[in-house]
């Protein structure tokens, strides 16, 4: 049994003017195995402002690129390229209620333009149609009880689905919807059914640890909503008012490494060495990575997959390092990292980071420094930062034993 899709791929930068038409995915499977071409188009190279999607994966060039054959349990040939303006799992969960089905990757793709990160869109069909973002606002407690009862399988209404809809890809598989604000687009996070701790407020006082640590970080607020907290990050692939924004074109780790989700690959020096080729601001990137992973040891942050890592396109074929997001202390000291610190190497080590230092650019006592700098922020800030929030005891109790097992941990030989 074999069946085709092909899909036109587009860049829709701002409000106001048409959609870019950038290329054509075809895809074609035959049994369990999918294989496909992407194809750039003639006008789309003709410009003078033309960039490949993917620096290495999908080069700019006349050519057509043959996608290599994959099975369908593994997930299929879709580039990950594309596979990055998929929406997460909760995401996709919202719009499979919302038309009582499975939904392909093509066909979710293909659904889901208007409120994706990034600034890529997909049709069937040229022209390439805007799919406006909304712009209603919406009170979070609406969102937050949509949310509670699409968790727990209650009935909720069309307008509820649509509205969950505008979620996002990124975060993690949270419960999340994006919404209006003071008329910039940002992400609302909620509890979830699972959580045995309050995850909102631990999220929101390590953004304020990281940022305290000189880590770039987007603006957050903690809001009360009738079952705990909701997180409300401000996007940071959008640029301006809602009427006049800007859609940024974004890449994730996993895309720029061309290492799948679900493959446990990938390592921060590998990260590194990209951002050396295509980074506007290489020394400055170079050192927000470091920062970041050292950040992580400390806090018993082991969620720092390739998906949680990105670049944003800012012109003449460069990109800089996203904000950090999605940076949450697991309370379980495994002592590993899922994002390797180097090939192979996942244990969570300070050994191991000083080891890597030179790969980004920093010399061992300026590593030191910065290690020593995340050291004491972390002992000294973290605890008041869980007060200042909210966190009640139990919850500052346990970050307190996590902490001082993760020191042991990853100071030990």
């Amino acid at each position: 049994m074999s069946s085709n899709r092909k899909i036109y791929v587009g860049l829709d930068f701002t409000f106001d003017q048409a959609i870019t038409a950038v290329g054509l995915l075809k895809l074609e499977r035959r049994g369990v195995i999918e294989s496909g071409e992407y194809a750039y188009g003639k006008h789309y190279l003709a410009s003078p402002t033309a960039f490949a999607l993917n620096p290495d994966y999908l080069p700019l060039q006349s050519a057509s690129l043959a996608i290599a054959e994959h099975r369908l349990r593994d997930g299929g040939a879709l580039p990950l390229t594309f596979r990055d303006a998929l929406p997460d799992s909760w995401g996709r969960r919202v719009l499979e209620a919302q038309h009582g089905k499975s939904l392909s990757d093509i066909d979710t793709l293909l659904m889901s333009n208007a409120d994706r990160v990034g600034a890529m869109v997909f049709g069937e069909n040229l022209p390439l149609l805007k799919e406006h973002s909304d712009t209603q606002l919406i009170p979070l407690k609406d969102m937050a009880e949509a949310v509670r009862k699409l968790e727990f399988s209650m009935e909720i209404s069309p307008e509820m689905r649509r509205l969950l809809h505008r979620g996002g890809t990124l975060g993690g598989a949270r419960p999340k919807a994006s919404f209006v604000h003071e008329n910039h687009r940002w992400l609302a996070k909620f509890p979830s059914q699972g959580d045995d701790h309050d995850v909102s407020v631990l999220e929101i006082s390590i953004l304020a640890l990281a940022h305290q640590c000189g880590i770039d970080v987007c603006s957050s607020m903690l809001e009360k909503i009738p079952h705990g907290h909701a997180l409300l990050v401000k996007r940071f692939d959008r640029t301006g008012p809602v009427h006049q924004e800007r859609r940024l074109h974004y890449l994730s780790a996993a895309a720029l490494l061309n290492v799948s989700y679900e493959s446990h690959g990938g390592s921060y020096l590998e990260l590194a060495q990209i951002l050396r080729r295509i980074s506007s601001n290489p020394s400055h990137d170079l050192e927000q990575l470091f920062r970041r992973m050292v950040l992580n040891l400390f806090i018993d942050n082991t969620d720092d997959h390739v998906k949680n890592h990105g670049v944003l396109y800012v012109g003449h074929g460069q990109y800089q390092l996203a904000p950090a997001f999605d940076v949450v202390m697991q309370l379980t000291n495994l002592g590993y990292q899922e994002l390797a610190i180097k090939p192979q190497h996942h244990d969570s080590k300070i050994s191991l980071a000083l080891e890597v230092a030179p790969h980004f650019g920093i010399h061992e006592q300026t590593a030191i420094a910065i290690i020593a700098s995340i050291k004491d922020v972390v002992a000294q800030e973290f605890i008041p930062a869980l007060t200042h929030y909210g966190a009640n005891q139990s919850l500052i109790e346990r970050v307190k034993k996590c902490l001082k097992r993760q020191y042991e941990i990853i100071t030990s030989a």
